[in-house]
Formats: C-alpha cells, structure tokens, sequence
C-alpha cells in the first residue's frame, strides 16, 4: 500500500481461452474517482446522443394546396407498381422547405428515408408532405414494400 493513499482491491477475472484466472488489482481512491467520473461523462454524453437523434417533429401531412415561398414541389405518381416519371435525382438546396406529392392507383406507404417520413397514398387521395430539408446527403423515396420513387439530393 502506497503511504497517504488508501487502496481498495478489485477482483478481476480473465479469461484466456476456456480457463479463468482470477487476479487482485489495487486501485487507489484518486484512480477509482477519476475512473467514476470518466464513466459518468461517458454516460451523459450517450444520453445526450441519443436525445438529439430524436426526430421530434412530426411531418405535416397536406394536400400540397398551398406552398410557401422558395419551396420545392417533387411529385411521382405510382401504377401497377412502376413510378412515372422514371426514379430520378432531385436536387434540393440545405434548408429548403420540399413538398413530396405522391398519387398511386393503389394505397401504398411512402416513406422518405433519412428523414424518416412517412405517409399514405391512395386512389382519387393524393399524398403530400411537407418538410425542410436540414440534412445534406442522398435521400430515397420509395413506396413501400420496395418502389423507388425518386432521390432527394439536399446540399
């Protein structure tokens, strides 16, 4: 034992392989503080991690009626379970606020991956959401179970 320090001994067990060693390992108060500290700091962080990942407003289902200046308006339509036009590449300025109007001959669930929208369309009731597109990168829209629709490049 160290002079001035009180140490606490810690059984550990290690496992070389099938066979288990137990060994004591000393740790001193100052080391186990810091090590309580570090592991606190580790778990707020996790925590506050995972609360911002939480997209916590909800889309605004509309019928595209009215936009708002600067938007964008994409729009697909889906029959026998072919996208027209053809899936493309849309590009969308960061920030924009981007409509995504969808009509199909069927109801099929459109989802907007990344952004994790979703919402449905069906015969003679269009589908439409509305959104700003805060996150740069390369987006599908697809109708579920597995139609791509269109790509929604934001940068």
């Amino acid at each position: 034992m160290t002079r001035g320090r009180r140490a606490d001994s810690v059984r550990v067990r290690v496992t070389r392989g099938r066979r288990a060693d137990s060994a004591r390992v000393r740790v001193t108060r100052g080391r186990r503080a810091e090590l309580v500290r570090a592991g606190m700091l580790a778990l707020i962080a996790a925590v506050a991690l995972v609360a911002g990942c939480g997209h916590t407003e909800s889309p605004a289902v509309s019928d595209c009626s009215s936009t708002v200046p600067g938007s964008v308006l994409v729009t697909s339509d889906v029959r026998n379970g072919q996208a027209t036009p053809a899936p493309h590449r849309v590009l969308i300025p960061e920030g924009s606020t981007v409509q995504v109007q969808v009509t199909s001959d069927q109801v099929v669930q459109v989802h907007i991956h990344g952004y994790d929208l979703e919402y449905d369309a069906a015969p003679d009731t269009p589908g439409c959401v509305s959104f700003v597109a805060d996150r740069a990168g390369l987006f599908d829209v697809e109708a579920h179970p597995d139609t791509l629709l269109l790509q929604l490049e934001v940068r």
